[in-house]
């Protein structure tokens, strides 16, 4: 498996790497992940069975890349794979997962090409045009060599229908599988019940202004200023923090949300069980862990209609779906759900239930069966 992130280090992609890892793992396969290094985490080792070969790369931040760390870890990662490729015998490879194919997908070619071995590329957001500004003008000079990674793979995946449609609309010639994102619904799982308590609405995603918590802030300030008590809790660190720290004194919600920063991935199921109703009103998704996490922890769910969020949160059944870009869609749902603890047990029972379709052993299970395929055909 190739990829620029890898748990402790990123965000949604690093995540999926690690579950479909250790789900195969468990299966008696074995997994080596060629990543990025980061400082205090070692060269090489075996997490839960899975082999981390982590190449160097001068990164600064845990949860944010930069274009030129992207470029670091395709310069040391790319000699390392490639010979990993032409191992031979008991050390031959089968397949190789790359995650990404931007920055990863030209380090997986090398090992795919060299031990003459199938290539499979699983599409993030980020891969395609539209998804992230910041990428905007890499998409317009890497697209050639984008098309010509993929073309040359021998699958390509992507973790919702939306992205599929945004895959074919970009690369019209290329054919798409679907396999989504999942989770542990072992892992993370619904509190016990409570009593009457004052609700919390839960967020947790990068600071960024892809991720809207700009928009949500105010909706909550429209919310603060009609009577009803409710907190708000923030889990996560990213380039806008002390930006949004900044709005939300000024919009007087200091002593109801509390930015926790980034917290350890064995600390999030429990931060989920502090939630009542989680919101994301991004601007783009593949299809968000987060959300996918919350599910499985029972709670209702406020999303924007953005492919991936809108695949997993049917109107009035497991949460609402509002315009993205707008504040003030937030807040009707919102108040609903505040308002009324009965519709949120209702709508979190129908989460945790839809969770159960996208356990990470069903996920892991698919992406067998394709390689299955790829080597037998």
């Amino acid at each position: 498996m190739v990829n620029y992130e890898f748990p402790p280090v990123g965000g949604g992609g690093a995540t999926a790497n690690y579950y479909l890892a250790r789900e195969m793992v468990k299966l008696g396969h074995a997994v080596r992940v060629v990543t990025s290094g980061f400082r205090g985490l070692p060269k090489r080792e075996h997490v839960e069975g899975i082999e981390v070969v982590r190449v160097p790369v001068w990164r600064q931040r845990r949860d944010f890349t930069k274009m030129h760390e992207m470029l670091q870890y395709v310069l040391s990662a790319t000699p390392r794979a490639a010979v990993m490729g032409r191992s031979r015998g008991a050390e031959a490879w089968d397949i190789v997962q790359t995650f990404f194919a931007v920055p990863s997908g030209l380090v997986g070619w090398w090992p795919a090409r060299c031990g003459a071995i199938p290539h499979v590329i699983r599409l993030g957001g980020g891969d395609l045009p539209g998804h992230q500004k910041r990428f905007a003008l890499a998409h317009r000079v890497l697209r050639p060599i984008v098309r010509c990674l993929l073309g040359g793979a021998s699958a390509r995946v992507v973790n919702s229908e939306g992205l599929r449609r945004r895959a074919e609309a970009t690369f019209p010639d290329l054919p798409f599988d679907v396999i989504s994102n999942g989770v542990d619904v072992e892992l993370f799982r619904p509190r016990e019940a409570e009593g009457a308590q004052i609700p919390t609405v839960l967020f947790v995603s990068r600071l960024s202004e892809r991720k809207g918590l700009h928009l949500l802030l105010p909706a909550l300030g429209r919310l603060l200023n009609e009577g009803p008590e409710f907190r708000l809790l923030v889990v996560g660190d990213g380039p806008m923090r002390s930006q949004l720290e900044q709005q939300t004194e000024q919009l007087g919600l200091s002593d109801i949300v509390d930015f926790v920063g980034l917290r350890p991935r064995s600390e999030l199921p429990s931060i989920y069980r502090r939630g009542d109703i989680f919101c994301l009103p991004s601007a783009s998704e593949g299809m968000a862990n987060v959300i996918l996490e919350a599910l499985a922890t029972g709670l209702p769910v406020v999303a924007t209609d953005v492919p991936g969020s809108s695949e997993l949160v049917e109107e009035g059944v497991n949460g609402f779906v509002v315009e993205p870009g707008n504040a003030e869609a937030l807040g009707e749902p919102l108040r609903r759900l505040i308002g009324d603890a009965d519709l949120r047990q209702r709508l979190g029972e129908a989460s945790r239930q839809r969770s159960e379709h996208f356990a990470w052993s069903r996920m892991a299970g698919q992406y067998l069966k394709l390689y299955d395929g790829l080597m037998q055909g």
